[in-house]
C-alpha cells in the first residue's frame, strides 16, 4: 500500500467557515477565499496543480508540489493564504503562506510561517490529527483538540468545499514500508576530497569498495579529486520512512525554532511520540567530511544509541558528538533508527 492511499484512506473533517477546503488524491488544502476575479484565476491554477499532482506520477505528491507551488509563488502567482499537506515517500509535505498553519494540538505542535515567506516542511506521520486553518479564520485555538467525533456525513473524500478548517485524522496503525532509494548523481553541495572509481563516482578515501558500482578501490586504480559530496547512507525509522543523508538534520518535535534551520544551515525532521518525551530540538545528525556524527542537543530524556549486535544502549553526552557506524540504532523518545550507511562506506 502507497503513502498516497494510506492519506486518502484517513479521514478529514471539515469546519464551517468560508475560506475553501480542497481535498485530492494525496493532497488535502485550506486557501483563503478569492477577493477578486485575479484571486479565482490564482485558486483555480492551484486547484489544478493539484488535480495532476504536479508533473510526473501523481504517487505521493507532496515533494513535487512542494516545488510547483514554490515556483508558482516565486513568479507572483500563488495564493496570499495557504495551508497544504500531501503524501511523500517518507511521510508527509506541508506548505504554508500568509496566515496559513498547521498544528498538532494533542501534541502542542505549531508550525507557522514568516510574512511573504513560502514555507515547505517533510514532516513524519503525527500520532494525532492534523489541523490545517488560516489564523483569520475565525476564534479556532490551535491550543485546544478539535472534535474527532465520528461525522460520516462531513467526512470529506474528494472535492472542493467551504470552510474554516480541516482536520486530517490519525494515521494508519501501521504505515506501509518505505523502498529505500538507490543512490545517484550527488545534488550540488558541499565538496570533500576522495578517490574516483573507474567508473568516476566519488568515494571516501578510506572505503575499500565503490559505494555505488561495487569496484574494489585502491590508489592504483582511484584518482583523488574534489567534487561534490555523494549521499552518506540513510536514516530508516521505526515505521519504515527513510531518509537520505545529503544534508545535516535537525531532530526534534520543533526544529524550526532553532536559528540553523532558520538560516537553512541544517535540514529539519520533525518526529513525534505518543508519550511527548522528544525534546523541540533534540539530536543533530551532522555531516563532516565523510563522517555521521550525531549530537544530543541538551534534551529532557536524552538520546540513546546501541551498535550493532549490543545487548544494552548507552546513553549520550549532550553537546558531544559520537561517529555513526554501520548499523547503529538511535532511540529518541519512542521512536528510534537506524543509520544504513552506502555500501562501500566503513
Amino acid at each position: 500500500m502507497s503513502q498516497e492511499v494510506a492519506f486518502d484512506r484517513m479521514t478529514v473533517t471539515i469546519r464551517p467557515g468560508s475560506d475553501v477546503v480542497a481535498r485530492m488524491p494525496g493532497v488535502l488544502l485550506v486557501a483563503g477565499t478569492p477577493a477578486s476575479d485575479e484571486g479565482d484565476l490564482v485558486l483555480h491554477t492551484v486547484l489544478h496543480l493539484l488535480e495532476t499532482g504536479g508533473e510526473g506520477d501523481t504517487r505521493a505528491p507532496g515533494c513535487r508540489l512542494s516545488r510547483e507551488l514554490r515556483s508558482l509563488f516565486e513568479t507572483g502567482g500563488g495564493p496570499s493564504d495557504l495551508a497544504l499537506v500531501a503524501a511523500t515517500d517518507d511521510g508527509l509535505a506541508i506548505v504554508l503562506a500568509g496566515t496559513g498553519t498547521a498544528a498538532v494540538p494533542e501534541r502542542g505542535w505549531r508550525l507557522v510561517c514568516d510574512e511573504g515567506v513560502l514555507l515547505t516542511r517533510e514532516v513524519d506521520w503525527p500520532p494525532a490529527p492534523l489541523l490545517l486553518r488560516l489564523g483569520g479564520s475565525g476564534a479556532e485555538s490551535t491550543s485546544a483538540a478539535p472534535d474527532h467525533r465520528p461525522a460520516r456525513p462531513f467526512d470529506l473524500r474528494a472535492g472542493v468545499v467551504p470552510g474554516s478548517a480541516a482536520v486530517l485524522a490519525s494515521p494508519p496503525t501501521e504505515l506501509p514500508a518505505i523502498a529505500i532509494a538507490q543512490g545517484g548523481e550527488p545534488l550540488a553541495g558541499t565538496r570533500v576530497h576522495g578517490y574516483r572509481c573507474r567508473a568516476g563516482h566519488l568515494n571516501d578515501p578510506r572505503a575499500l569498495f565503490c559505494a555505488l558500482c561495487g569496484i574494489r578501490m585502491a590508489e592504483s586504480t582511484g584518482v583523488y579529486v574534489e567534487g561534490p559530496r555523494p549521499p552518506l547512507g540513510l536514516l530508516v525509522f521505526d515505521n519504515g520512512a527513510s531518509f537520505a543523508l545529503d544534508e545535516s538534520y535537525l531532530l526534534g518535535r520543533e526544529p524550526d525554532i532553532d536559528e540553523r534551520v532558520r538560516s537553512g544551515r541544517l535540514r529539519p525532521l520533525v518526529l513525534f511520540d505518543t508519550g511527548g518525551m522528544i525534546s523541540r530540538r533534540h539530536a543533530e545528525i551532522r555531516l563532516e567530511d565523510w563522517d555521521v556524527l550525531l549530537v544530543d542537543c541538551g534534551s529532557a530524556n536524552g538520546t540513546l544509541v546501541a551498535e550493532r549486535g549490543a545487548e544494552h544502549w548507552s546513553a549520550l553526552v549532550p553537546g558531544q558528538p559520537i561517529r555513526m557506524l554501520p548499523g547503529m540504532q538511535v532511540r529518541i523518545g519512542e521512536r528510534s533508527f537506524v543509520f544504513e550507511p552506502l555500501h562501500g562506506a566503513l
